[in-house]
């Protein structure tokens, strides 16, 4: 699945490998991206304990399940745009 971690404050790139390979953004916002691709919602909640570990603020977390969201299919314009999007049937 491919997911975006958004939290508060920038966070060094050294930091991508222990993230699990994911990408680190800063962003003009003051806020740090980590996006990229989770085998699944095991290593999902293993990153988010990561960012409870460091104490950083967590903003807003997105996932989507290209192979399984009806958008793919053409039927859900909206699928995948946040986590509890009822037409994946999906919630964190």
């Amino acid at each position: 699945m491919y997911c975006s971690i958004i939290i508060k404050g920038h966070l060094d790139a050294r930091w991508s490998e222990w993230f699990d390979g994911l990408t680190i953004t800063n962003l003009e916002s003051g806020e740090t991206g980590l996006v990229g691709h989770l085998p699944d919602q095991a290593a999902l909640h293993g990153a988010l304990t990561k960012v409870r570990d460091l104490h950083l603020t967590l903003i807003s977390v997105q996932c989507e399940d290209r192979g399984a969201c009806p958008r793919e299919r053409g039927r859900s314009p909206d699928c995948g745009r946040v986590v509890a999007d009822a037409d994946c049937g999906r919630s964190v």
